[in-house]
């Protein structure tokens, strides 16, 4: 079953250490696409993972927004989605934004990795 949201909690056990590295390589190689010279750690945790992400997808908003709409749409983020953030302060929408990015990055993961 394909897991709607991700959850923190999900890569914090042993067995699921290598799914988090997966993921970190997912986002890696869409960023690089994208032309983002950001690149994660594989020992990254996941809360750190998150941390960084947020602080890059703000900051693309506010100042490379081309590279962010971009980045957006090679994630294959849902436009849907999007519109449904009805939030006004810059943080609370890169907050919302960072989990949407996460969800279907991690989703591409399940994916692949389904049948493993």
């Amino acid at each position: 079953m394909l897991p709607q949201i991700y959850s923190a909690e999900i890569f914090q056990e042993e067995n699921n250490k290598e799914l988090l590295i997966k993921l970190i390589h997912q986002l890696n190689k869409d960023f690089n696409i994208t032309g983002i010279d950001k690149g994660f750690e594989e020992d990254i945790s996941i809360n750190e993972l998150i941390s960084q992400l947020n602080t890059l997808v703000e900051n693309l908003m506010k100042n490379d927004f081309q590279t962010y709409v971009n980045l957006l749409y090679r994630v294959d983020v849902s436009e849907s989605k999007m519109r449904q953030i009805d939030d006004i302060e810059m943080e609370k929408i890169a907050q919302k934004v960072t989990s949407l990015i996460l969800i279907r990055e991690w989703q591409k993961v399940w994916f692949k990795n389904r049948n493993l």
